[in-house]
């Protein structure tokens, strides 16, 4: 007489179950990371950029023109990987300061700024400091 056990349909589709609400449960939190690292990327090549910036105004005296003169990486992350954030650089007070801002690809309302006196802004609560 065979006496071979398996699995029942049951018990497999109570495993199957399981790991659906387990992975309902891990991937936003996933998501999350990836969206606050990637956050980060982008603060960091916004913090570089003011660096530029700087080293433009100790040679010229002024921003003026920085933003068509200078060359600056227009995407987020500066490593080379997929790009997550678009950077532009906007000169103010009429060569006298500046705003570097940083806003998502794929969600326009998430933007991180920084100007001339190091005033970080962020326009969602996911911004600077979160």
């Amino acid at each position: 007489m065979n006496n071979l056990r398996g699995f029942t349909l049951v018990e497999l589709m109570i495993v199957v179950a399981i790991i659906g609400i387990l992975a309902s449960v891990a991937y936003p939190s996933y998501q999350g990371s990836v969206i606050r690292s990637e956050n980060s990327l982008a603060q960091a090549a916004v913090v570089e950029v003011s660096v530029a910036l700087e080293s433009y105004y100790i040679r010229n005296n002024s921003y003026t023109d920085a933003d068509t003169k200078m060359v600056y990486p227009k995407k987020a992350p500066l490593d080379g990987s997929t790009p997550t954030h678009n950077i532009l650089v906007t000169p103010e007070h009429d060569g006298a300061g500046y705003t570097i801002s940083a806003t998502r690809i794929d969600d326009t309302s998430v933007i991180f700024s920084l100007d001339e006196t190091g005033l970080k802004k962020t326009g969602t609560k996911t911004g600077w400091g979160h």
